[in-house]
C-alpha cells in the first residue's frame, strides 16, 4: 500500500444501507489517515484507521448497499460492494455523471488508503469525459520551435558566455564531485511575451543579477537563437489535482548547464566573444553576477 499522490485533508466516505447512512470521516497526515470517525446521527465513534469498508460498515446495523466517497469537495464517486460494477463518478459542480472507464469488484474489503489510490487512478482514465476535469499536468502545449536560429545555437552561445568567465565555476573547481556549476535556465517566447533567462548558482536561495554587459551578451544569444512555445502548469507546482481552467499557460524552460571548463575550452570562448567586439576583454576576469 502506497501513500495517493493527491491526499485530501480530509476523507469523507458516506457508507449507505437499506435505511439510515453512516459517514466516515479521516483526516489526512503525510497521506496517511489520522483520527478516523463514524457518525452516526448526532454520535461520533472512533474507528481504527485502517478499517476496510466492510468493517466499517458493519456499523449500520444492516446490510451495506452502496458506498459514496467524497474523492474531492465536489466530486464523488459511488460503488456497490460484493457487485462488479463501474463505479459512477459524478461532477456536482459541473452537473455531470459518467461511469467509470472500467469494472471494479472488491472495493468494500479495501482500507480507505488503498480505496484511495484505486479511486484516483479510475477518475483520471474517466476525466476525458468531463468538460472540465481535475488533473495533475496538462498536455495542451505549443512545442518548443525556433523563430530565428536553432537550440544547439543557443547552448553553443551559452556554454561560451559561460566558459569564458571561470570565476562562476570557482566553487565547482573547489568541490571534488563539481557539483555547483551554474546553470542559465531560458525560457521560450509565446503569445506577447519575449523570451528570458534566470541564473542559478550555488546558492538556491540568493536571487542573481548580471551586470549590465554580461546581460546585453545573454540577450543577444537568446535574441539570435529565439525559442517559442508554451506548457500549461499545474498552479500549485507540485503533485496535486486541480481543474483544468486552472492551469496557467506559461514558457517552456530550457536549462543549459555547462560541464566545468578546461583551459583551452576558456581560451577558445574568450577568443569568440572578443571577436564579436561586443565586451571589454577586461570583464573575462571579473565575476559577471551579483546577488540582486
Amino acid at each position: 500500500m502506497e501513500p495517493v499522490k493527491s491526499a485530501p485533508e480530509r476523507r469523507v466516505l458516506l457508507l449507505h444501507g437499506s435505511s439510515k447512512t453512516i459517514v466516515l470521516e479521516q483526516k489526512v497526515e503525510d497521506h496517511w489517515p489520522r483520527g478516523s470517525t463514524v457518525r452516526i446521527g448526532s454520535r461520533k465513534l472512533t474507528v481504527p484507521d485502517g478499517s476496510r469498508i466492510f468493517e466499517a460498515g458493519q456499523m449500520l446495523g444492516e446490510p451495506l448497499v452502496s458506498c459514496t466517497v467524497r474523492f474531492m469537495p465536489d466530486v464523488e464517486i459511488s460503488f456497490h460492494p460484493g457487485k462488479t460494477e463501474a463505479p459512477v463518478i459524478r461532477d456536482a459542480k459541473l452537473n455531470e455523471s459518467v461511469p467509470a472507464g472500467r469494472e471494479m469488484e472488491g472495493l468494500e474489503n479495501m482500507d480507505t488508503t488503498t480505496l484511495w489510490i484505486m479511486l484516483d487512478a479510475l477518475y483520471q482514465e474517466s476525466s476525458q469525459f468531463f468538460s472540465d476535469p481535475y488533473q495533475y499536468i496538462d498536455t495542451r502545449e505549443q512545442k518548443l520551435h525556433f523563430t530565428s536560429g536553432s537550440e544547439q545555437g543557443l547552448t553553443a552561445g551559452i556554454t561560451w558566455l559561460l566558459h569564458a568567465f571561470p570565476k562562476l565555476y570557482q566553487r565547482a573547481l573547489a568541490s571534488e564531485d563539481r557539483l555547483n556549476k551554474p546553470t542559465i535556465e531560458i525560457y521560450s517566447a509565446y503569445d506577447h511575451k519575449r523570451p528570458g533567462f534566470n541564473i542559478e548558482l550555488w546558492n538556491p536561495d540568493v536571487l542573481w543579477r548580471c551586470v549590465p554587459e554580461f546581460q546585453d551578451l545573454l540577450y543577444g544569444v537568446v535574441e539570435k537563437n529565439t525559442p517559442t512555445g508554451f506548457r500549461f502548469r499545474n498552479p500549485k507546482n507540485w503533485p496535486c489535482l486541480v481543474r483544468r481552467s486552472r492551469f496557467i499557460k506559461d514558457a517552456i524552460p530550457i536549462p543549459i548547464c555547462p560541464d566545468v571548463p578546461s583551459d583551452d575550452q576558456i581560451e577558445v570562448a574568450r577568443e569568440r566573444l572578443a571577436r564579436m567586439e561586443l565586451i571589454d576583454t577586461s570583464l573575462f576576469y571579473t565575476m559577471p553576477i551579483q546577488p540582486a
